[in-house]
C-alpha cells in the first residue's frame, strides 16, 4: 500500500475547515494479517512514530466497523514523512494501514470508507483536533483539498493544472498535537477565515500566506518568516508553515530551484526536496 504526505494551504484548528495539498513523500504498508489470529507483530522503517497509539487505533476503528474479533499478523510500516513537523504523518500513515489492512483481510471497501476510518483512528489515538478529513483526503487522493472537517465535508476537490517542486524546511525540534493551544488558533480565527475564503475562490498561495501569518501568531513561529518572505522574493510560486509546524513548505519552477535551495541550505534543519502530486494512494501488488 502507498499513501502520500501533503502539506497545509488553511490550518483548520480554527475553524474546523481546511485546505492542503498531495506531496509525494511516500508511505509504505505491506501488511499480511488475519481475524483468526490476535497478536499483531509490527515493524517500522524510516520515520519511527514514539508509540503505537495509531497503529492501535487503526485496528480498533476496523474491529468495530466490521465487527471482528481480532486482527493478528505481520505489519510493516516505512514511511519517508517527518513526525510532528505538520507534515501530515498522521494522516498518512492511517490511510495507508487501513487500505493494507482491509486489502489483506479481503474486505471491500469504497474511497469514503477509507477516509472515515482513518478520521476515526485519528481522534480515537490523539493525532488530530479536528479530525483532519483535509488531510486524509489530499494524502489519499493527492492534489487540492478544501474541506470541513467537523461535518466531515469535501468542499473542493481539484488536481493541480502541473506539478511544482516542493522545498521542506525540517527544523529539528518536534511539535505533537497535544501540545497546541486552540485558544491561541480561535483568537485568530478572522485570519483563518479569510484564508479558507482565498482558498475555496481558488487563490490557493494567497491562502496560504495569510495562513502562515496566522500560524505564526498561533505559534510563535518568527524564526523562519523572513526566510519564508526571501523565498518569495527569489520567485517562489509560495511559501507557508504546514500545519502546526514547525516545518515549512516553499513551492518553485525549476528555473528558481537554485537560489531556493541556496536560501535555507545553512539553516539548522532537513531540508527535503519532493514534488506535488495527483496520484492517489494505491495497492501495489508484486
Amino acid at each position: 500500500m502507498l499513501a502520500h504526505g501533503a502539506i497545509s494551504i488553511v490550518n483548520a484548528i480554527s475553524t474546523g475547515k481546511g485546505a492542503a495539498i498531495g506531496i509525494d513523500l511516500p508511505v509504505h504498508v505491506i501488511a499480511d494479517v488475519t481475524s483468526n489470529e490476535n497478536s499483531l507483530r509490527i515493524s517500522f522503517e524510516g520515520e519511527i512514530p514514539p508509540d503505537r497509539k495509531l497503529v492501535d487505533g487503526c485496528i480498533s476503528v476496523i474491529k468495530e466497523r466490521y465487527n471482528l474479533p481480532n486482527i493478528g499478523g505481520e505489519l510493516l510500516i516505512a514511511s519517508q514523512i517527518p513526525i510532528a513537523h505538520g507534515l501530515k504523518s498522521s494522516s498518512a500513515v492511517a490511510n495507508a494501514i487501513i487500505q493494507a489492512l482491509l486489502t489483506s483481510l479481503e474486505i471491500e471497501y469504497t474511497d469514503d470508507d477509507i477516509l472515515a476510518l482513518s478520521v476515526d483512528a485519528a481522534i480515537k489515538s490523539h493525532k488530530t483536533i479536528t479530525g483532519a478529513l483535509d488531510d486524509a483526503a489530499a494524502s489519499y487522493y493527492g492534489g487540492i483539498i478544501v474541506a470541513d472537517n467537523l461535518s466531515r465535508k469535501i468542499l473542493q476537490r481539484k488536481k493541480l493544472e502541473r506539478d511544482y517542486n516542493v522545498l521542506l524546511f525540517v527544523p529539528m525540534r518536534k511539535v505533537f498535537t497535544e501540545t497546541v493551544n486552540v485558544e491561541r488558533y480561535k483568537r485568530l480565527t478572522v485570519i483563518f477565515e479569510k484564508a479558507l475564503d482565498f482558498a475555496l475562490y481558488g487563490m490557493y498561495w494567497n491562502a496560504m500566506l495569510l495562513n502562515t501569518i496566522g500560524v505564526s501568531l498561533a505559534m510563535s513561529y518568527w524564526d523562519t518568516f523572513p526566510l519564508l518572505l526571501e523565498s518569495l522574493k527569489a520567485g517562489a510560486v509560495c511559501s507557508g508553515i504546514s500545519g502546526k509546524g514547525p516545518a515549512v513548505s516553499i513551492l518553485y519552477t525549476e528555473s528558481h530551484k537554485d537560489v531556493i535551495i541556496e536560501l535555507w541550505k545553512e539553516q539548522k534543519g532537513k531540508v527535503i526536496l519532493t514534488r506535488t502530486t495527483n496520484k492517489k494512494s494505491e495497492v501495489i501488488v508484486k
